[in-house]
């Protein structure tokens, strides 16, 4: 162990001598070595400066050519949007004019259209309506000349008049003519039975049934003359025979009840039928009779019998040809209702279409608000690159000096 430590002590001992005879040359020779090392780091750091400069002017020209470039891309883009966008706004603005003025085009001719057949129905219904009272009225006109011609020839009525047959004939006779006269045939039936047995009515007039239905309800007319009692009745008026009056005027209102009983008992027939008939008489002078005995008339309205003279059942015919034609009106007028039921569908279809219209061109004005706030979003942004290339240009330039790098090492 003494060996060891005394080796190694001659070892250190003979190293110090080395170190200090070999200590001049030693220091001489790292002088030389960091002289030349900081000669060579100065060429190395001027060529590594030089060339940084270098390529960051390259690199700054580049940069200011692409953006140069790139700016003038994005105007033209810029100006090509906004010209689209000026194009497609037209075109929406012209679409939505022609749009608007072909749905106020449209509803106005379909306005027109009805407006025009409405008019022209109420026309047409005012003008028949007026017609066929005025050719009633001239027919009434004509009937009392024609009533006033029979009175002249009451000896050849008289002989007509022999037996019950012809008075029954004559009575529907004169009937049969007032129908014909005012009514059209297919508003009235001959000979109708009620209750589809032997007993027929010698008329029945025929009223179009409650739409849609159109079930038709019949309003029996029958005719009556008691001639025997009510010439008696005449000629104890003439004589100024006051108890042959009394007696004659019983007479004929208990013939007349009974017929109106008659009537009743045959011919009424609801729902075939309407709930009352006509009894006509056919001269006036025997109906004024039937109103001139008070109380009468009200037991005939029990009956469920209306009594009716010539101008009575002209008037009341004249009545039901009006309601007929109100009828016709109302039918026509179910039949506007429906069209312009389906019109108002129609038009509510059309309605959604304008409002899906509506929807997408607010859609197409939305995404051209958000295109036109994207365009100044990239606006911005290149200006903001522009601005940023203006103050890279303004940056002070960094030198580098060797006394400087030198301290650094």
């Amino acid at each position: 162990m003494e060996i060891a430590i005394v080796i190694l002590l001659i070892v250190l001992i003979i190293g110090v001598g080395i170190l200090i005879f070999t200590r001049p040359n030693l220091e001489k020779k790292i002088s030389d070595e960091n002289a030349q090392n900081r000669k060579e780091q100065n060429e190395t750091i001027d060529r590594t400066r030089d060339s940084l400069l270098q390529q960051i002017v390259l690199n700054h020209q580049g940069q200011q050519q692409q953006l140069t470039l790139f700016g003038q891309q994005i105007g033209h883009l810029t100006e090509l949007n906004q010209k689209k966008l000026d194009e497609v706004r037209t075109t929406v603005e012209e679409r939505l004019k022609n749009l608007t003025e072909d749905n106020h085009k449209q509803l106005d001719e379909m306005r027109t259209t009805v407006d025009k057949k409405l008019q022209t129905t109420l026309e047409e219904r005012l003008k028949t309506s007026f017609g066929l009272v005025s050719q009633q009225l001239l027919a009434v006109q004509k009937g009392l000349g024609e009533m006033q011609t029979l009175a002249g020839g009451v000896g050849d009525l008289k002989r007509i008049l022999t037996n019950v047959k012809s008075r029954g004939t004559w009575g529907e006779f004169i009937l049969g003519n007032i129908l014909a006269e005012i009514l059209t045939p297919e508003q009235y039936i001959p000979n109708f039975s009620p209750k589809k047995n032997n007993d027929k009515v010698e008329f029945a007039v025929r009223f179009p049934g409650q739409f849609p239905e159109d079930i038709p309800l019949y309003l029996p007319i029958d005719a009556k003359f008691p001639k025997e009692d009510y010439e008696r009745l005449v000629n104890a008026a003439e004589n100024a025979d006051t108890e042959g009056i009394e007696k004659s005027r019983k007479a004929l209102l208990s013939a007349l009840l009974k017929s109106a009983k008659d009537i009743n008992n045959k011919y009424i027939a609801p729902p075939t039928t309407t709930p009352f008939a006509i009894m006509f008489v056919p001269t006036e002078g025997l109906y004024a009779e039937i109103l001139r005995e008070p109380g009468f008339h009200d037991q005939l309205q029990h009956l469920n019998i209306i009594p009716a003279g010539p101008t009575t059942l002209t008037a009341i015919l004249n009545s039901i040809c009006m309601g007929f034609t109100t009828l016709k009106i109302e039918k026509r007028a179910h039949e506007i209702g429906q069209i312009l039921v389906a019109v108002k569908q129609e038009f509510s279809k059309f309605d959604e279409t304008l409002n899906l219209v509506r929807k997408q061109l607010q859609n197409a004005h939305d995404n051209l608000g958000k295109t036109l706030k994207s365009s100044e979003r990239l606006q911005g942004k290149i200006n903001a690159v522009d601005t940023d290339e203006k103050s890279t240009e303004k940056m002070p330039t960094i030198d580098v000096s060797n006394d400087e790098i030198s301290t650094e090492s």
